[in-house]
Parts: C-alpha cells; sequence; structure tokens
C-alpha cells in the first residue's frame, strides 16, 4: 500500500510515475465496468440510460460495459478523473474507484476503476496507508493526537473499561506489540469469566494493543460477560457491575444485535443503565456494527438486502451511549491526515452501522434535519462520531489466531480509537483546569451546531454505509465526523473551563 504525498492519492505506482494533466475535458468520454450481483442487468442499464450514459449488456453476463461524458461520470460516480502521460502513452484514469450509487447497490457489487490503461483496468482501490497497516505514530498523527502527547498526555490517570465477549488472550502477543513499537508493557486487569483457549480472542486483542499504542499509561479493564447467558437479561447485571465500579471511566462496549430482536421494555431497561453512567461521569463509547445500514441483515446472511433488513444495534442506540462508525482513512507521507470516505464494502454487505432506532426518541441534543431522516416522530440517529474502520486501512496489530502481525478492522477498531483518544483528551483537561465531558454527546453536538475557535472534525461526505449517504454535516453514515483530537480537546477546555455541564 502507499502512502498520500501531494495533491491527490497515489492510486498505483503507474499514476505515480506518470505526469498529471489535469481534470479530463467534460465532454470526453470515459468507460468502466459494472459487476452485477446477479446475472439480470436490466435495472442497471435503465438506471444508467436515465442518468445520460451509454450501457451495454448481453444476457447471461455478470457484468455490464459503461460510457459516456466525463462530467456526467464524474458526477454519478462521485469520482475525478484526470489525464496522464508516462513516455509516449497517454491515458485517462480515475483517482481513486468510483462509489455506487445508493439506488444501484442492491444490483451492483462493484465497479471498476474508470481509465482506458490495461494495467489499471482491473486493480482494486488501494489505501493510503504505510504497508503492514497504521503504526502508533501514523494513528496519532492522522487524528492530531500527536499534539497532545507532545503536550504531556499518555492517558495517565485514566481508567479504559471493555465489556467484551471472553477470549483466551494471549500476554506474548501483547509482549511482541509492546516490543516492536517501544511502549510500556501491557497488563489488563479481568473480570468476569475467561474462556479457555481455543476460543478466538482476535477482537480483545485488538481492543486492548490499540488503546494501549494511543493511552500507553491508562489503566485497561475487561468485563467478560460469560457465553452461555450471551443474552441481555443475563448481559445487564455484569454491566450494571461494570458501571457501578468505574465512575468516571471511558466504557467501550463491544456488543452488537439489531434492535428488532428486542421489545421496548428491554430497550427502556438497557438505557436506564446507561443514563447511570452518565450520572457516573462515565464516557460510553459503542462501535455502530459493521455491516453498513443493514444491521438486521445479520440474521439472515444469505438474503438479498433489502428494506426490511434496514436497522441499527440496540447496544449502539441509546441516547445516553456515544455510537461510533467507520471510515476508509488516507494518510500522507509524513503520516498526517490526508483524507477519509465512508467505509462501505457493497460486494461483501460491509461498511459502518448507522441509522434511526426504532425505541428511542431523538435527544434534545441531535437537532436539525440529516440526509435520509424522515421518521416521524423524530427518533433517535447513529452514528454520533466515527473513525478509521475499514480493514484496507486498518492498524498493525499482533494477533497469534491471524498468523501474527495483520490490520485492524470494523468498528470494534474505530470504538477503540476514540477510547484511547479521549483518555489523552481527558488527561489533558485534567491538568489544564478543565473538565473532563462524561458523557461525550451533548458536548459533540454542540461544538458541531457552533463556531468554536478549533474545527474539531472533520467533515465526511464521500461514500454510503449501503444505505444512507454522507453529506456536509451530520449523517447517518459517519455522524457528526471523525476527529481532530489536539482542537477537540482545546475546544473543550474553552467549552467547559471550571466546572458545570458545559
Amino acid at each position: 500500500m502507499d502512502q498520500v504525498d501531494g495533491p491527490a492519492p497515489r492510486v498505483s505506482a503507474l499514476v505515480e510515475s506518470a505526469r498529471d494533466l489535469g481534470e479530463r475535458r467534460p465532454e470526453a468520454d470515459v468507460s468502466a465496468i459494472v459487476a452485477l450481483r446477479s446475472k439480470d442487468g436490466e435495472p442497471v442499464l435503465a438506471f444508467m440510460r436515465e442518468s445520460g450514459l451509454r450501457a451495454e449488456w448481453r444476457p447471461g453476463d455478470s457484468w455490464v460495459t459503461i460510457s459516456g461524458r466525463t462530467d456526467r461520470v464524474q458526477s454519478l460516480f462521485r469520482v475525478k478523473v484526470h489525464d496522464y502521460v508516462r513516455g509516449s502513452k497517454r491515458f485517462y484514469a480515475s483517482q481513486g474507484m468510483p462509489h455506487i450509487p445508493e439506488l444501484l447497490v442492491a444490483f451492483v457489487g462493484g465497479i471498476s476503476r474508470i481509465t482506458d490503461h490495461p494495467d489499471l483496468s482491473g486493480h482494486s482501490w488501494r489505501p493510503a496507508v504505510p504497508p503492514g497497516g497504521l503504526r502508533p505514530i501514523d494513528l496519532k498523527k492522522a487524528y492530531d493526537m500527536q499534539s497532545l502527547v507532545e503536550a504531556g498526555a499518555s492517558g495517565r490517570g485514566e481508567t479504559i473499561v471493555f465489556f467484551e465477549l471472553p477470549g483466551n488472550y494471549r500476554q506474548s502477543d501483547y509482549d511482541t506489540f509492546t516490543a516492536k513499537f517501544n511502549l510500556p508493557p501491557l497488563h489488563t486487569d479481568d473480570h468476569g469469566v475467561k474462556q479457555p483457549a481455543p476460543f478466538d480472542a482476535s477482537e480483545v486483542t485488538m481492543d486492548f494493543e490499540l488503546v494501549h499504542e494511543i493511552a500507553p499509561d491508562a489503566r485497561l479493564k475487561a468485563y467478560f460477560v460469560d457465553p452461555a447467558i450471551q443474552t441481555l437479561k443475563g448481559e445487564l447485571p455484569l454491566m450494571r457491575q461494570l458501571v457501578e465500579e468505574n465512575p468516571g471511566a471511558i466504557v467501550v462496549l463491544e456488543a452488537e444485535a439489531c434492535e428488532a430482536f428486542y421489545d421496548q421494555a428491554q430497550a427502556t431497561a438497557f438505557e436506564s443503565l446507561w443514563q447511570r453512567a452518565a450520572q457516573l461521569g462515565e464516557t460510553v463509547l459503542v462501535p455502530s456494527g459493521d455491516v453498513g445500514g443493514y444491521e438486521c441483515l445479520e440474521v439472515n446472511n444469505n438474503a438479498t438486502p433489502s428494506d426490511q433488513y434496514v436497522g441499527v444495534s440496540l447496544f449502539t442506540s441509546p441516547p445516553s451511549v456515544t455510537s461510533v462508525g467507520g471510515t476508509r482513512l488516507s494518510v500522507r507521507a509524513d503520516g498526517n491526515y490526508y483524507q477519509e470516505q465512508v467505509w462501505e464494502e457493497p460486494a461483501g454487505i460491509g461498511g459502518g452501522g448507522g441509522g434511526l432506532s426504532t425505541f428511542y426518541p431523538r435527544p434534545s441534543y441531535q437537532t436539525g434535519p440529516a440526509p435520509g431522516d424522515q421518521s416521524n416522530p423524530p427518533m433517535r440517529r447513529v452514528p454520533d462520531v466515527s473513525a478509521d474502520a475499514d480493514p484496507a486501512t486498518g492498524a498493525a496489530v499482533y494477533i497469534t489466531q491471524c498468523g501474527g502481525w495483520c490490520q485492524g478492522g470494523g468498528t470494534s477498531q474505530s470504538g477503540p480509537i476514540w477510547a484511547g483518544m479521549m483518555a489523552l483528551i481527558n488527561q489533558y483537561l485534567r491538568e489544564h483546569n478543565s473538565r473532563a465531558p462524561g458523557f461525550l454527546n451533548p458536548v459533540l453536538y454542540r461544538l458541531a451546531a457552533g463556531h468554536p475557535r478549533y474545527p474539531p472534525f472533520h467533515d465526511i461526505t464521500v461514500g454510503t454505509n449501503l444505505v444512507y449517504a454522507a453529506a456536509p454535516g451530520y449523517d447517518m453514515a459517519t455522524g457528526l465526523g471523525t476527529p481532530d483530537a489536539w482542537n477537540l480537546a482545546r475546544d473543550i477546555a474553552e467549552l467547559q473551563p471550571t466546572s458545570g455541564t458545559g
């Protein structure tokens, strides 16, 4: 994988070595191949033709070829197409992979790079992160956490607590990880059940390595739920214990299940638990899920995505938790932030969760319209914020079960990223005569609605979570966006310099 250095993402070595002649003329033709989910190309043909493009398909084929004016293709697929020259060869190529229009998600598995160069036309989009994944320094630079580190923040005095399924994680994995990146030793304080081998501990290991690389001096705790009682009724007592024993902590709830599996009574009981956490000054972060807007598809993985499977996880939708969605991140050659888009994998029905709750009314801190939100009465929207979750742009972690060094991914990565970052921010706030926010959402939305001195979010405006599209401002694909940690810390410090709710 390549890093970005300059005005455009490096899409391949061939393009990097070519001279960029600038954006292609609007009236010039370009073409691409559309991969179908089935062998019925008629819906795609009709859509493309209505969009002003030419389209060809032969019954029985699993692809459609499309062509048309550059300006129409760029607008429809939200991608820029430039002309290049390398030696005597002149060609055009899109600077990233095309985005599937929302109306085609159910029919299209992918779209090739828009190019007429044979060595590029079949290549997949290559994310701009270092080979092997983001190192600790890359992750800290990308979200401007390094500035907090240079100001003395290390997570000292903070506690990060995980609610997890048990896993027989290996201390040797932690030791290999910390030795590689010259980090302090990683140890956890465990509660509840620890499942004996060979139960897979990949997610547990990833969670702790991620938060440790960001906030190495934070105390790490885990509450492992017994898989034999993996129902909400069985899990609530351990969650209650976690909440009562850790006032002021940062909590990451690693659990996911469609709201449709529960009833209003269960949802009410669940929200009351997190209201208690808010009263105790806890920041509760919950990954939004990894099947895009089709959270309820997990009950029937072989089904075709449709409206009946659109939904959100009960664990991420309570108004008293902060829901964390997922993005695809690109960094520059020096590790600093370059750009992001929504994490979406249409062919595999993957992406950051998001959408509307069916149980919880929209809380007062969530105001204003959101694209795709036509709920009446208004309901709770998730996610609230996001961070890198695409496995192709994930952080480097060491996990025996994945063969050693591998890359993290899923919103189970983005949640711990926010947890480690908040440990740095909380320490910074304490040491600068400010109060840690505890329940995070009112502060986040207040900053987004106001005009803080330092821009606290990267607003993600490209991509979909297979159901909802990103757009300027809040959207149900990435929430308010991804963090600039240094700016966010200084904004919160100005918002609540002493005490009170802010």
